[in-house]
């Protein structure tokens, strides 16, 4: 007869990833299941060595895919491992692929979790999510019988589904999933951000009522994600605090920076800290980029540029962008500023691979310019509304 017990993550001491640890520290594993809608990098990362400690053939992955979640890195981290992996479209995007089943079994028992966690950073330790979980004796005809359904319904997808669940045997199957929208990369992180004014109840003007945050039993785990590359993992935008209304809308990252300097912040630091009023667009942590070329072909490639010579520069490009600023959770009307821009690859300053592309703070320096956003960094987002280039810096 089962035993039964039940998690409702964030709201009891226990999270999802104690209990995928508990899972697969069974004793002398038969057979591991993992059956789960989305797949993050940061989610097997916090299970790895517990899975490190079995016989990679032992294991085995379904994941949906064609979700706009499940990442190409998170499904070459298994790959990599040489565990098995079995990708699940449905073939439409009305409906996904989308049970949440963790399995393990040996010869006397198994432990089974069936609920609504994912196997992401988040989905294992910080939403709030419910499981069943349940313990099967292998000698009660019951149990095995239960047990049977679940090994059964799971591995005989691909027979049954051949067009449809596919296992991946090779990089190039990755790449091709993620080049056909099947699986997104992580490094190019996109954002709904639904910005609005947020008034308590007993505001007058309208606005959405204040609603303050669960406080839930929630394990501070860092987003521990395999840096490939040198790339720093991007964090997740929980908090929009609201102040100027954007309508909800898809933003895309496509710049990080290194920690912010006190020259960066145009912060005075005496005499020898000259405050330009402007930054200099540098490689930041976004490794794989050649900044003398990405920002002004790239980033800002939209923009209407015009020659705007100086003494000092007679090539200089010049051009406006309509950027919102949201600093330490706090969201600003956005702000037209000025992009400067050497086209030159023959100067010093080129061949030394220094910025060529700056950023004038203009209005906004007054916001940027304060202390403790010392060492914290910029993420750079783009959207397009219509004809028009939207950009958004996030100070974190």
């Amino acid at each position: 007869m089962p035993t039964l017990d039940f998690l409702l993550q964030g709201m009891q001491p226990r999270n999802h990833k104690s209990v995928l640890h508990d899972l697969l520290a069974i004793d002398s594993p038969e057979e591991i299941l993992i059956s789960v809608a989305f797949l993050r990098e940061n989610g097997i990362e916090l299970i790895k060595n517990q899975l490190a400690l079995i016989a990679p053939e032992k294991i085995k992955f379904y994941v949906g895919i064609r979700n706009d979640i499940t990442s190409m890195q998170g499904i070459y981290s298994i790959f990599k491992a040489g565990y098995s992996v079995f990708t699940v479209d449905t073939g439409t995007s009305d409906f996904i692929y989308h049970p949440k089943i963790y399995l393990s079994h040996n010869r006397e028992y198994a432990k089974v979790a069936l609920g609504s966690a994912n196997l992401t950073l988040s989905g294992l330790t910080k939403n709030v999510e419910a499981s069943v979980l349940i313990d099967l004796d292998k000698s009660d005809t019951r149990d095995q019988e239960f047990l049977s359904k679940i090994i059964t319904s799971l591995n005989t997808l691909p027979n049954r589904f051949p067009r449809n669940v596919t296992e991946i045997t090779s990089l190039r199957q990755i790449v091709s999933l993620k080049n056909n929208g099947r699986l997104v990369d992580e490094r190019i992180v996109t954002r709904n951000f639904s910005i609005g004014i947020n008034l308590s109840t007993n505001g007058n003007r309208g606005g959405r009522e204040s609603i303050p945050r669960m406080d839930l039993t929630i394990e501070n785990t860092p987003n521990t994600r395999t840096r490939r590359n040198n790339r720093n993992p991007v964090r997740r935008i929980t908090e929009m605090a609201q102040t100027p209304v954007i309508m909800s809308t898809e933003w895309t990252l496509v710049w990080i920076s290194a920690p912010l300097t006190a020259r960066d912040l145009n912060i005075p630091r005496g005499a020898t800290t000259h405050a330009t009023g402007s930054m200099g667009m540098k490689k930041g942590e976004m490794d794989g980029i050649d900044h003398k070329r990405y920002f002004r072909q790239d980033v800002f490639n939209e923009l209407t540029w015009v020659s705007s010579p100086t003494t000092s520069n007679p090539h200089r490009e010049i051009a406006n962008a309509e950027i919102y600023l949201t600093i330490k959770g706090i969201n600003y009307p956005k702000h037209y500023l000025e992009l400067t821009h050497d086209p030159r690859t023959n100067t010093r300053t080129y061949e030394q691979s220094n910025f060529v592309t700056g950023l004038r703070w203009g209005t906004a320096k007054s916001l940027i310019a304060q202390e403790d956003l010392l060492n914290s960094k910029i993420s750079l987002y783009k959207r397009s509304i219509g004809n028009q280039v939207e950009y958004l810096m996030e100070f974190n």
